[in-house]
Order: structure tokens, then C-alpha cells, then sequence
């Protein structure tokens, strides 16, 4: 593996741990707030906010104690209500520390997703043009997270990461609402929540969102091949609802579908059926060519004769 490859890791690695850390601090704060404001509500002083004072000076009348005794435990309670206050801003700052590690784990991904695929790109071009390789189907692990399983395979040659693809397209469908909403049947907010788990419940399988959002993610073509009655069928998907065939830094992933389940396909061309180039129809364009020189001619001739009454055509 190369270097920039070995930073790239690296830095996906410094991101997931500190991404971790900051989790784990997020569930401790939430965990205490939580406790400080069950206590607030039942006014119930914690063992760590019972202050105690007591006046030396010998005998003192019931009075006093009890006057001490509701500044201590109104100074509890303010001390409490002071805790909740400060873990409610610590808390926002963590989760503002989230969502930034996670934009540039996200970039670091994305940045290493194209560096792998340049470098598979050339590899499989040179192995094309040395010895042809056959189509093949690559075996997904059939857990409810198949598509997803199949970007990662063919992004980072392993199924693993199949979790950061499904957090990165659903970042994508949540900052674009008005638009996915159109290919989500039901409420919206529901989808997300569904499609956020990986528990293998059918609700959190891909939908035709998901795979258009992983095109506008990844700036990538997909192929789903189906089957109608007996013939494989190409379908196409991409953000802008175009062939996007011979676009700068954009490319395909072909994806077979059978029983509920998808797979990745590899070492096929392209299956669109569109065509870049037109070859060019000789025999029309002299055809064409022909027949305006003999309106040119014909026109001329028109207007010879209208100058000159005399002149026969």
C-alpha cells in the first residue's frame, strides 16, 4: 500500500477514535444530566450536593437550626440547578464536536474512496487490455445490509465499512429533504430513523432513495440488474436521472438484485445502452449535399428568368 494510502487509513482511524471518545463522553454527560434533573424534579438532594455547617458556640435555640437547615438545602437545590445548567452547555459543545469529526471522517472517507478506485481503475484497465477478465459475482453477506456491503466492497475491497456508507447517504438524504422526501412512501423523519438501523429489519433495507443518494455521495452511475420473467434487465439510477457515460471523475457500480438481496458485480463494461459517438452516414450527407445543390441551381435558374423574360429554362 502506498503512502498517501497509509495516511489516508490513518487519518480515518484518528477520526473514528476521537469520534469514539467524544461518544462515550456525550453518554456520561447525558447520563449525569439526566440524574440532576430526575433530583431537581423530585427535590431530592444527591449525597455530593448535601451541604452541612454547624455553629460552634454552644447551645443554640431550635430557631436558628432551622434556619440554617433551609439555606443549606436551598443552597443545594441552587447548586444543583447550577449543574444542570453547566452540563446542558457542556453537552452541546461535545455534540457540536460530533458533528464536526463526523463531517471530516466523512471527507477522509470519501477522499480514500478515491484513491482506491483510481488505483483499481488502472489496475483493472491494464489487466483488460493484457488478459480480458470474465464477469464476476461477489458474494455479499446477506444481513439486511447487503447494498450497502456492496459500496464498501467496492470502494474499500472489504464489507466491513458498511456502516459508515449507510451513515454517509443518510447525511446526504437528511440535508436534502425536499427532494428525497418524493422517493420515501411514508413519513419522512420515520424513513431516516428505519433506515439508521442495522438490524436486519426490512424497514431499514435500501430503498430507491438510498441508491439515488449513494449516486449523489459518491458521484456514481449504478446498474441494478433484475430479472422480468426470464431476461436480465439493466436498471439505471443516478442523481441527475442521465447517463452520465463519459463524465469527468464519475463512475459505475453494477449491482445484481435476486431474492430480496444484492450483490456486486464486477469486471463488466458499462451497461447502458447509450452512445458517446456517432458514426457519421456518408451516403445521407451526400444525399443531403446533392439535393441542395440542385435547389440552389434550380433557384438561380428562377431568378435569371424573372430579370430576363426571354431566357428559357
Amino acid at each position: 500500500m502506498e503512502y498517501t494510502q497509509l495516511q489516508s487509513v490513518g487519518n480515518i482511524e484518528s477520526w473514528s477514535t476521537r469520534l469514539l471518545k467524544l461518544c462515550e463522553k456525550k453518554c456520561r454527560y447525558g447520563s449525569h444530566l439526566s440524574f440532576l434533573e430526575t433530583c431537581d424534579r423530585l427535590k431530592i438532594i444527591p449525597k455530593g450536593f448535601n451541604l452541612k455547617w454547624t455553629l460552634n458556640l454552644g447551645k443554640v435555640d431550635a430557631s436558628h437550626h432551622e434556619n440554617v437547615n433551609n439555606i443549606l438545602e436551598n443552597s443545594s437545590y441552587q447548586l444543583i440547578k447550577e449543574s444542570i445548567k453547566n452540563h446542558e452547555n457542556e453537552l452541546q459543545k461535545i455534540v457540536d464536536k460530533i458533528t464536526r469529526t463526523k463531517s471530516k471522517k466523512i471527507s477522509a472517507l470519501k477522499s480514500q474512496s478515491y484513491e482506491l478506485h483510481n488505483n483499481k481503475r488502472s489496475t483493472t484497465d491494464i489487466q483488460t487490455r493484457t488478459n480480458p477478465i470474465k464477469e464476476q459475482n461477489i458474494d455479499i453477506i446477506k444481513d439486511g445490509n447487503c447494498f450497502f456491503r456492496c459500496i464498501s466492497k467496492y470502494l474499500f475491497d472489504t464489507q466491513e465499512r458498511h456502516e459508515d456508507i449507510r451513515h454517509q447517504i443518510l447525511t446526504t438524504i437528511s440535508t436534502n429533504k425536499n427532494f428525497y422526501t418524493k422517493f420515501i412512501d411514508g413519513d419522512f423523519d420515520t424513513h431516516i430513523n428505519n433506515i439508521s438501523k442495522t438490524n436486519g429489519h426490512c424497514s431499514s433495507w435500501a430503498t430507491e432513495a438510498e441508491i439515488i443518494a449513494a449516486c449523489e455521495t459518491y458521484n456514481v452511475d449504478f446498474f441494478i440488474k433484475t430479472k422480468v420473467g426470464l431476461i436480465d434487465k439493466w436498471n439505471h439510477f443516478s442523481r441527475n436521472k442521465h447517463c452520465n457515460h463519459g463524465m469527468p471523475y464519475t463512475w459505475y457500480i453494477t449491482i445484481l438484485h435476486e431474492n430480496n438481496n444484492f450483490s456486486l458485480v464486477q469486471n463488466i463494461p458499462r451497461p447502458c445502452t447509450c452512445n458517446l459517438i456517432k458514426k457519421p452516414n456518408l451516403a445521407k450527407e451526400t444525399n443531403t449535399k446533392k439535393l441542395r445543390d440542385e435547389s440552389k441551381e434550380s433557384k438561380d435558374k428562377i431568378n435569371k428568368q424573372n430579370r430576363d423574360p426571354n431566357v428559357k429554362l
